[in-house]
């Protein structure tokens, strides 16, 4: 799961889920999923994160 690399709110850096880029927390995209957040530096990312949990998720049936 990713961490605020900074907890300063003006500089709060955060590691996207997929590519690991740092980017402003205030420009990630945020999903929660269950019981936990996750960050994405952006909606391509956030897309390969959902293709592979579908790929996996077939490959597990």
């Amino acid at each position: 799961m990713a961490e605020l690399l900074d907890s300063t709110p003006e500089k709060a850096m955060i590691s996207c889920e997929v590519c690991l880029r740092e980017v402003p927390f205030d420009q990630s995209s945020v999903v929660e999923v269950e019981d936990y957040v996750m960050y994405f530096c952006g909606l391509e990312c956030y897309q390969a994160w959902r293709r592979a949990g579908k790929v996996a998720e077939v490959e597990t049936k």
